[in-house]
């Protein structure tokens, strides 16, 4: 089916079956964003991929580093106390990582 309309990447359901959902999301939300911006700017969105793929190593990149902090953190009993509020903060976070992601997209 090589001219097939829809095909199914093949990392996110290698991603899908073997790690949790919780690893998955981020993916989905990139793929979000990436169909919207492919929408806002009506091309097919091809020349932002090296763009997108470089945005996404250091993301990937960033968290790596702030896991390590975390891991050092918790070992030495400084690690600050998760709560409700800290959960708001994240989904802020998010949110406002997802707008940068599409306002830099849209970008010529």
């Amino acid at each position: 089916m090589k001219n097939a309309k829809f095909r199914t990447p093949v990392m996110p359901v290698a991603v899908g079956i073997y790690l949790p959902l919780s690893l998955g999301v981020p993916i989905f939300v990139g793929g979000l964003i990436r169909h919207f911006v492919s929408k806002a700017k009506g091309n097919g969105g091809e020349e932002m991929t090296d763009a997108g793929v470089l945005g996404a190593a250091g993301l990937i990149a960033g968290e790596a580093l702030m896991g390590i902090i975390f891991a050092a953190l918790i070992v030495t009993n400084v690690a600050p106390s998760v709560g409700f509020t800290s959960n708001v903060l994240g989904v802020l976070l998010l949110a406002g990582i997802v707008i940068w992601l599409y306002m830099m997209g849209k970008k010529k």
